[in-house]
């Protein structure tokens, strides 16, 4: 009966329905499935070697979504929620950037802050820088609003004959809607009033006598 207490054994080992016990060595699956099963929860746990536990992977039968749990170490849990959301006990750190796709939009943040995306055209910095931009010194200056196209601009002119034609810095793209004029420096006794004539979008004319050489000048529009 050579073999014969082997093949006993192998029989009897056969349909093995072990409810627990401890595996010293590796275990390897040469299936395409590892399954714990049942409707309570179950764990998937890594222990030390002390017994405390390292780390906990489950979901529970109608719950929510699957946890992962750091265990002793504490922290709560992070749920991969059903919905497709990514729930944190706390903040995320990322060593790059942050880049978000969906619905054909990509949007990007960066580590230095800035965002990018479709809807500001680019950079966020740069769509702010060109919101608001000025311009300029005290000879001819501009300030812009893009959002509203409002713009704001003066400057210096100085008398070229009674009737001085000035261009605007920046011209307006729909109305100018008035020009103010300061007196800056006369010769002599100044016995008449400055004037500004013939206004348009892209500048006007200054109406000053000999006396009035120099006028500070502003204006608004869109």
């Amino acid at each position: 009966n050579l073999g014969l207490t082997e093949t006993v054994d192998c029989a009897k080992n056969a349909l093995d329905k072990r409810t627990g016990g401890t595996v010293n060595g590796d275990i390897i699956s040469q299936g395409g499935q590892f399954l714990l099963k049942g409707d309570n929860r179950k764990h998937l746990g890594f222990h030390n070697q002390d017994g405390s536990v390292r780390m906990w992977l489950y979901k529970d039968k109608g719950g929510d979504g699957v946890r992962l749990n750091n265990g002793n170490d504490g922290g709560g849990d992070w749920l991969f929620h059903k919905n497709g959301n990514l729930h944190t006990p706390s903040g995320i750190f990322a060593s790059g950037n942050i880049t978000v796709s969906w619905g054909g939009r990509t949007a990007t943040f960066h580590e230095n802050g800035d965002v990018a995306g479709p809807i500001w055209g680019g950079p966020l910095s740069a769509w702010i820088k060109n919101r608001t931009q000025a311009s300029g010194g005290r000879g001819g200056w501009w300030y812009k609003d893009e959002s509203s196209g409002f713009v704001f601009q003066g400057g210096v002119i100085n008398r070229t004959g009674d009737l001085t034609r000035l261009n605007f810095p920046r011209n307006y793209q729909r109305e100018c809607f008035g020009v103010q004029m300061t007196l800056g420096l006369i010769h002599g006794g100044s016995a008449a009033n400055i004037e500004a004539r013939d206004l348009d979008n892209n500048g006007f004319t200054a109406y000053m006598a000999s006396a009035e050489t120099n006028a500070y000048w502003w204006s608004v529009g869109v």
